[in-house]
């Protein structure tokens, strides 16, 4: 699954709109660091954590979200080739 963004993000999760607003706030205790954002994308609201420029920076920040996101993912920036 592809973002469309020019960075590499880390989706931490999906649902309804509670469960997104919960996994969100959950999301800003645990990782303050790091901007969290919900993102409509029919049928389901999804939780996307960070903005990082390189693929070195997201793994090692997705190695850590993992431990608390067991289901996180990371999600590709579109090339505009």
């Amino acid at each position: 699954m592809n973002s469309k963004t020019a960075y590499y993000t880390i989706q931490i999760g999906f649902g309804s709109y509670a469960e997104a607003t919960i996994l969100q706030d959950d999301a800003s205790v645990d990782f303050p660091q790091f901007g969290t954002k919900i993102i409509f994308d029919s049928p389901t609201y999804r939780v996307h954590l960070g903005r990082f420029k390189n693929k070195l920076d997201v793994e090692r920040t997705f190695a850590e979200v993992r431990k608390k996101y067991p289901q996180s993912i990371i999600l590709k920036p579109i090339s505009n080739n």
